[in-house]
């Protein structure tokens, strides 16, 4: 026999952890996105807006986030604040991981 659940509007429903995560995670305006954009200058990564060499903190976890219209965001992960999808506010991404550099110089870590 094939059964279907109907929903009743008056019935309040637990919120989805993901609903909830969601409304807590901060993204980045337009503006605020520009401060994180990250361009390749002489073979190193530089912040468009600034021009400073990308220097990841040790002991701070860095992401980076590439869009689908190929810009590179990179910035400090703040969790349950600041997450890879705040950087393009939810929209889709080509890539998003976490970072680590020096100098403009991208480093591998090895775990």
């Amino acid at each position: 026999m094939n059964q279907s659940f109907v929903s009743s509007p008056n019935v309040e429903k637990p919120k989805a952890a993901v609903s909830r995560w969601s409304k807590a995670t901060v993204c980045a305006a337009k503006q605020e996105r520009e401060a994180y954009e990250v361009i390749v200058q002489s073979g190193k990564l530089v912040y468009r807006q600034n021009g400073a060499f990308v220097d990841t903190s040790e002991g701070i976890k860095w992401m980076f986030v590439l869009s689908t219209s190929r810009s590179l965001y990179v910035g400090q992960k703040k969790r349950g604040m600041f997450q890879h999808s705040s950087f393009v506010a939810g929209a889709a991404t080509i890539a998003a991981g976490r970072i680590v550099a020096r100098d403009g110089l991208l480093k591998v870590r090895h775990t």
